[in-house]
């Protein structure tokens, strides 16, 4: 038979029986009236009990009810809970039961339904609380109302959540025998008929296998009938399954592959893990979700790391395991970098980037908003700008730490600074160079003395060369230009607060619009898009939203016609026909 730990605990100390077999007022609530106080005729020995199992002395011993009352004791425990004990089942009705316990100093009873200590415990646990999940998922569904009885089944995709052994038949299904389009198709389905997807993880693993050359919902075959009409026909699980799939490597993509074996052409698709995680996480996640929320990184870390999981569990493709591994550290590494990503993308350009922008005609310039309008709920947390006596400030802050004498003296007179160039471009951090002591202290002495406000922080330097944006149009440059473009040995620094600067890591991406000054100081006038270090761009991007060109239409053939300098009109489609330029029959 069954015992829970509560039931291993030791018995309450016996207190002597008072005659009367009434409460003692000084083990009560003190507002209590006597008639509270005698609602049940075991009053004491509740009271008594229950004060036991919740008290210093048992509770940071009791695995068990620990696991429901928290580390501190003070979680709401089930009434109905604490009655199903051994030694309460005697002890009825529950509304009784409650009504002694009202008048406890050690517990308080909450909402009717659930008990609870008054203060936190005074001890530290001695055991490691024992959570059941079937209970934590109750509690969840208490704590969210919203969230249905299916929705807080188990999902696949949870934190702990492993792959049991496989069966032999699991284990014959991919066979290495076959191509490997075909036990990545299955692999796949299986892995979408095993796992329960709600909306926010199925988007994202339906994102991820679009950009892996995947289409939806080609393999549809189940002729009108569900999963149980299915095993009424006496199909297995194995027929059912492909019957149901979602999921079909899409023509394309076969096309390319079989281009190999039956043409001799090189093959035009091949099977990279680690470099669809790289691009998925460096562009299709920063297109379609909320990357800047922590949360939604980690839900899409755990979908593309469960996924990864099962292939290598499976005998899906042992060839591929290496990539796949790689494949999984991407996700760590997404994890990682993502939320530093966010924080940086919030942050630049930065006060020193968007005082010369003020100041000197950048993205910036006449924005600036009031303090009044500034604080209204219109604007929120927009970037509005600095006003002109604060950029002004902020940057002569900046000279006067990083700059030479001959720089400062210069920008003494700010209307006799200009402007050089400005010019779009992809940078790559290199190197992140936080505030010297020498810096810091004459951001302090700019401070206190000259009485700069606090808006006047310490600033570094981001060190960035030239990146080039790999989808990019492309430039119709002299070569002279074409050839300092391509040199990535010049280095580019800009002054950063420090507070950003430890968020950026070598190797992050940006596009950004970079400006010069006279003074020979180049700033960040705007920056467009942030990438991280693991950014990978790859073709898919534009063969996804590629479809196969159909007949010309009419138009077509007229403006085709008109370059042609034959008639408009029907006689030039006659004569363009039979020249042969134009076939009317549907393409193959």
């Amino acid at each position: 038979m069954a015992t829970t730990a509560v039931e291993m605990s030791a018995h309450p100390p016996t207190a002597p029986a008072h005659p009367s077999q009434s409460i003692s007022i000084s083990n009560a609530d003190p507002t209590a009236s006597q008639s509270q106080l005698a609602t049940h005729s075991s009053a004491a020995e509740i009271l008594r009990q229950v004060e036991f199992y919740f008290s210093d002395e048992n509770l940071p011993n009791d695995a068990h009810l620990l696991g429901f009352a928290g580390v501190e004791g003070t979680n709401p425990v089930s009434l109905s809970l604490i009655m199903g004990f051994k030694k309460m089942r005697q002890y009825r009705p529950k509304t009784a039961v409650r009504d002694v316990l009202r008048t406890s100093k050690i517990v308080e009873v909450v909402d009717n339904k659930h008990i609870r200590r008054r203060k936190p415990l005074s001890v530290q646990p001695t055991v490691t609380p024992r959570i059941d999940p079937g209970r934590y998922q109750a509690d969840l569904g208490r704590l969210e109302p919203h969230l249905t009885k299916n929705m807080l089944k188990p999902t696949g995709f949870e934190p702990g959540a492993t792959e049991g052994p496989i069966t032999p038949a699991q284990f014959e299904k991919y066979s290495p025998e076959e191509n490997i389009l075909v036990r990545l198709e299955t692999a796949v389905n299986s892995f979408n008929a095993n796992r329960k997807m709600h909306q926010n993880t199925r988007a994202i693993f339906e994102k991820l296998m679009i950009f892996g050359g995947f289409a939806q919902n080609s393999h549809m075959f189940q002729g009108g009938m569900n999963k149980k009409q299915m095993k009424q026909e006496g199909m297995d699980k194995e027929e059912i399954e492909q019957a149901t799939a979602h999921y079909g490597v899409t023509e394309q993509v076969t096309d390319a592959y079989w281009k190999e074996f039956e043409e001799g052409e090189k093959s035009t698709w091949v099977v990279d893990f680690e470099a669809i995680a790289k691009a998925f996480f460096s562009s299709q996640f920063l297109q379609w979700f909320d990357w800047t929320d922590a949360k939604q990184v980690t839900t899409a870390a755990q979908v593309l790391r469960n996924f990864y999981n099962y292939l290598t569990v499976h005998p899906v493709c042992p060839e591929y395991n290496d990539q796949i591994l790689a494949a999984r550290k991407v996700c760590d590494l997404a994890e990682q970098e993502l939320p530093k990503l966010a924080i940086i993308d919030r942050s630049l350009p930065g006060a020193f980037n968007s005082a010369c922008s003020t100041l000197f005609g950048g993205a910036f310039a006449n924005v600036y908003i009031s303090k009044e309008a500034k604080d209204s709920w219109g604007y929120g947390a927009d970037n509005v700008g600095l006003e002109r006596d604060e950029a002004i400030t902020i940057f002569m802050a900046g000279l006067a730490s990083h700059g030479t004498t001959e720089q400062c003296e210069k920008a003494s007179k700010l209307g006799d600074v200009k402007c050089l160039s400005e010019e779009r471009m992809g940078l790559e951090v290199v190197a992140v160079e936080l505030p010297s002591d020498t810096v810091k202290e004459t951001y302090d002495f700019l401070r206190k003395r000259e009485g700069y406000s606090d808006f006047v922080y310490a600033m570094g330097k981001l060190v960035c060369k030239r990146w080039d944006i790999p989808f990019d149009a492309p430039l119709d440059l002299p070569a002279f230009m074409m050839e300092e473009k391509a040199d990535k040995t010049q280095r580019f620094e800009f002054l950063v607060e420090a507070e950003t600067l430890a968020f950026c890591v070598p190797g992050m991406k940006m596009e950004a619009v970079i400006k010069e000054l006279d003074l020979g100081i180049k700033w960040l006038d705007a920056v467009e898009v942030v990438y991280p270090t693991f950014h990978t761009w790859l073709p898919n991007e534009n063969i996804m939203a590629w479809k196969e060109p159909g007949p010309p239409t009419s138009w077509m053939k007229r403006q085709e016609a008109r370059k042609m300098g034959l008639p408009e009109e029907g006689e030039g489609e006659d004569v363009a026909e039979e020249q042969g330029d134009y076939d009317e029959e549907e393409p193959d």
